[in-house]
């Protein structure tokens, strides 16, 4: 039934894209061998304006070492070790929820506000990273002012009176500390 559409699909292209006509070739009639890892000869593959000698050994279907070692397994890419102002600002956020549980029974909107401006430090200090020049400052400087805006949250709720005190003041200056002579 979907055999004439499937040969559709993979019809032969011109000779201008050849890696376009081999990926067609791969598995349009079957023509890539799954046991062996390897491209099966066939008439369609002699004839290709970029094919092989016949006389040579088919291709092989090469994987990357990654591949080969983690592929379907579920291993987690590393990455270097991460900066200071990351893992403080991972250590505020969970030094910050049950304050922001404290506040969502009394107002829910203000401990909303104060989740997404928490997670917004770690996400940009993280992407921040990945940066160079303005850019990196410019990512660091919005950590910095969602980390104002964190403070913000935290001295509403205890101007209303919904936390005894607010909570971890070293922690959150040391990071605003250093975010700021980052941002500079």
């Amino acid at each position: 039934m979907f055999a004439p559409l499937v040969r559709a699909l993979f019809a032969p292209a011109p000779c201008s894209r050849p890696r376009l006509v081999r990926a067609r070739a791969l598995f349009a009639d079957n023509r890539f061998d799954t046991s062996l890892g390897t491209f099966a000869s066939s008439p369609y593959r002699e004839s290709q304006c970029h094919a092989r000698a016949s006389s040579r050994e088919p291709r092989r279907a090469l994987l990357s070492a990654w591949h080969k070692a983690f592929a379907g397994t579920g291993v987690k890419q590393t990455y270097p070790t991460p900066p200071r102002s990351y893992l403080l600002s991972l250590e505020l956020v969970r030094s910050l929820v049950p304050a922001i549980k404290l506040i969502a029974r009394h107002d829910g909107s203000l401990a909303k506000q104060l989740t997404r401006a928490l997670s917004s430090v770690p996400l940009n200090v993280a992407e921040a990273g990945g940066r160079v020049g303005g850019d990196r400052t410019h990512l660091l400087r919005i950590a910095y002012g969602s980390l104002r805006e964190v403070n913000a949250c935290l001295d509403t709720a205890c101007a209303f009176g919904w936390l005894d005190a607010l909570p971890v003041p070293t922690l959150r200056d040391e990071l605003g500390a250093l975010l700021y002579s980052s941002a500079r």
